[in-house]
């Protein structure tokens, strides 16, 4: 059985991608049977030979998920039917719930209440600080 599918090209940090026809059963980056087109997913450039891959569906050819959503044969994943999606949903939803509610308790009314400072008196004069000598360290401990 042949599939229809991306083969990864370009560098570290730069992914392109090549749409290749190959045996189901290879390696993601062996030879390919032929090239159908590529896909470059930082622009979202899809370019693809529709003819020759209709010519290798009427073969027997099967195409990957990712191939069917990139031509729009397949809509875009829906995560909402993910149950460990909806499970972490439900309790990020339950735990702002619980922070608003203990905010709420935690913050009494506040009575307003002025208290008017005087300024105290600025000192001019800074006294000279003691040098402490060893025998007098000594005597201490």
């Amino acid at each position: 059985m042949v599939k229809i599918r991306l083969m990864r090209v370009g560098s570290k940090n730069n992914p392109h991608y090549r749409l290749i026809a190959v045996p189901a059963r290879t390696k993601r980056d062996t030879k390919a049977l032929e090239i159908l087109g590529h896909y470059n997913p930082k622009t979202k450039e899809v370019v693809f030979k529709k003819d020759r891959i209709a010519y290798w569906r009427d073969k027997g050819a099967q195409l990957t998920d990712t191939v069917e959503r990139l031509m729009g044969e397949k809509p875009k994943r829906d995560y909402s039917k993910n149950k460990r999606v909806l499970l972490k949903q439900q309790a990020d939803q339950k735990s702002k719930e619980a922070k608003k509610q203990e905010t709420k308790k935690e913050k009494p009314p506040v009575e307003e209440k002025k208290e008017e400072k005087k300024p105290e008196p600025k000192q001019d004069k800074k006294e000279p600080k003691k040098k402490e000598g060893k025998e007098e360290k000594r005597k201490e401990s």
